[in-house]
């Protein structure tokens, strides 16, 4: 998969990412933020992962930082906020995990994530897991609302009707409703998580315990606490450092922390570009 993934992100990059790249080169300094605003067919692009894949020239997260936001007006109200007061403050953090849910492939390496996870956040914040038959629609709900942290291992789909039944998928839409922003990961922030990281469709079992591992490492501060400010930073960081296939790196992207979230799944449309997005820039970053 690699070879046509390869180019099918260089031509992403030649037709539509390049010529930004050029402009915000003229104003906007190396490693800076930016939100992409999709909308339309271009919702379905992986547009972070954008790269030319030629020698001597730099891809898209060698440049930038990049985040999703659905509107821009829910960015500027969002960007009001001071984030400093909670950055730094003691939290809870649940973990659902089920590795055999019915009707799917067994998931083997749940309990591995799972335990990862617990040992490098477990003295960072009041810990909770929840696996197996015990994560139940009911239980994961109730710690929903008493936790700031969560973090999901199991299958997942769209699902109109159950939507919590969502999890592997959790940045794709419906195919019918390409421009509905609702899925699992939107989902999270409407409900008052700020950011969130998504995944664009099945990721490979054993590679995901190496970019979480990972991830959580970047995402404690340099006071050694949790800080969800940092998870732009902590998921480009990441998807740079760990060496997995380039088809399970692309699949990861970060839910902006004051409400833009990853709103993309991996599919290979044709190019027809005649819908809208535009981005917006932190130079702050």
């Amino acid at each position: 998969m690699t070879r046509p993934l390869a180019a099918f992100l260089r031509t992403l990059w030649d037709q539509i990412i390049s010529p930004i790249v050029d402009f915000l080169q003229t104003t906007v300094l190396p490693h800076s933020r930016i939100w992409w605003c999709p909308t339309g067919e271009f919702s379905a692009l992986p547009l972070h992962a954008a790269s030319p894949f030629r020698k001597g020239q730099r891809s898209l997260p060698d440049l930038y930082v990049s985040s999703y936001t659905p509107t821009l007006t829910a960015l500027i109200r969002a960007r009001r906020g001071d984030l400093s007061t909670t950055a730094y403050q003691q939290r809870s953090f649940v973990v659902v995990g089920q590795a055999n849910a019915a009707g799917e492939t067994k998931l083997l390496s749940v309990g591995v994530e799972l335990e990862i996870i617990g040992r490098l956040v477990s003295n960072l914040a009041a810990f909770t897991r929840i696996d197996g038959e015990e994560s139940c629609l009911s239980r994961v709900l109730e710690e929903l609302g008493k936790s700031e942290w969560v973090h999901f291992a199991c299958h997942g789909i769209p699902n109109r009707t159950q939507p919590f039944e969502s999890a592997c998928h959790t940045t794709v839409g419906d195919e019918e409703s390409p421009d509905e922003v609702i899925h699992l990961a939107s989902a999270m922030q409407f409900i008052g998580f700020r950011s969130v990281i998504g995944t664009m469709w099945a990721v490979d079992d054993v590679e995901t315990n190496k970019i979480t591992s990972t991830f959580y490492k970047h995402m404690v501060d340099e006071s050694g606490r949790l800080d969800h400010t940092r998870a732009a930073f902590a998921l480009n960081k990441t998807m740079k450092s760990v060496h997995v296939p380039l088809d399970q790196k692309i699949k990861y992207q970060d839910g902006c922390i004051e409400s833009a979230y990853c709103h993309f799944s991996l599919v290979l449309l044709p190019f027809v570009f005649s819908y809208s997005f535009c981005v917006a820039v932190d130079i702050a970053w």
